[in-house]
């Protein structure tokens, strides 16, 4: 007559090999619960090859890999405390939209490019469209502001230009701020950006006026650089009072210096300037260009040094053709 079997029970060195299956207190103590299929395991007779076999079964089988591709509700849930990992992938937002806006990008493409980085880089990242807009708008935008604040504030004096353009039905006048930072130099920076329903002298010197107020800037203000309209500056010499320039005198009871527009003036000095040197200057940029024209050797020495140098290398524009 054999031996009476030994009974198997669920102990210790199971456990930690197994930690999916739990004892069950009211139930024998060789019958186990599976977490991953949710059912019994009798190892009565066989101890761990009962939980081997069990696991060779199409039910866990099934149920072990839908858990693999399914992640716990918590995951979803964000916590009142946030760790470090979560202020490390705020970061990333964070700078993934100043790099967005930086380069003028448009909001549209991020709801691609965010899953990209997802499949990627990180599995965390959602900053699409609307979350880095919402960063853009509420953090970025802030900050810029209150730091502008801060500057202008400092200054004591300040110039300010002032330009507009159409966008369909739309006419946006941006209006930029000019001033010097010890620290940093000669800053320009957008005060206030807005669109009107149109463009006469009044409107622009109340949009101007208000926003320099708005800044407690109306008496700081020197200098308008602007284009040279008749809206702006009423003509060349600067006589007639239905103009921004004027209006913006009034406003401040002061007189402002006219500067014009920065472009034209630049360039008629550029243009002067070389009337006036010994050389021709477009014989010069003639030369540099047939020096480089089709001759690869040269070109790519050329591209070596603008690389020491850390210049962007541009093609030579064609200014003539044989």
């Amino acid at each position: 007559m054999s031996p009476p079997r030994r009974k198997c029970h669920f102990n210790a060195e199971l456990q930690a090999e197994y930690p999916f299956l739990k004892q069950k207190s009211n139930v024998s103590p060789h019958i186990v619960f599976c977490q991953v299929c949710r059912s019994d395991v009798d190892i009565f007779n066989s101890g761990r090859s009962n939980i081997k076999q069990h696991l060779t079964k199409k039910k866990h089988i099934l149920a072990a890999n839908a858990n693999l591709k399914s992640r716990k509700l918590e995951t979803f849930l964000k916590s009142n405390s946030s760790s470090s990992e979560d202020m490390l992938i705020a970061a990333k937002e964070g700078t993934f939209a100043y790099h967005t806006i930086k380069h003028l990008q448009s909001f549209r493409s991020l709801d691609c490019t965010s899953k990209l980085i997802v499949n990627v880089f990180e599995p965390k990242f959602a900053a699409a469209r609307t979350k880095t807009e919402a960063i853009v708008k509420n953090v970025l935008a802030q900050e810029a502001q209150s730091q502008l604040e801060i500057d202008l504030r400092k200054a004591n004096f300040v110039s300010i230009t002032i330009d507009s353009s159409n966008h369909r039905e739309i006419k946006v006048v941006p209006l930029m701020v000019r001033y010097f930072d010890g620290e940093k130099g000669i800053q320009v920076k957008l005060l206030q950006l807005r669109d009107l329903p149109g463009e006469t002298s009044e409107q622009l010197k109340d949009y101007v006026v208000s926003a320099l107020n708005h800044h407690n800037l109306l008496q700081k203000c020197i200098g308008m650089s602007a284009d040279n309209t008749n809206t702006n500056f009423g003509g060349m010499r600067r006589k007639g009072v239905n103009n921004l320039f004027s209006k913006l005198n009034a406003s401040r009871g002061k007189p402002v210096i006219g500067i014009g527009c920065v472009a034209h003036i630049f360039n008629n000095c550029l243009q002067n300037a070389t009337d006036v040197l010994p050389i021709d200057v477009e014989v010069i940029a003639v030369k540099i260009f047939k020096h480089f024209y089709i001759f690869t050797v040269r070109v790519e020495k050329l591209k070596q040094f603008c690389d020491f140098v850390d210049v962007e290398y541009k093609k030579n524009v064609v200014v003539f053709k044989n």
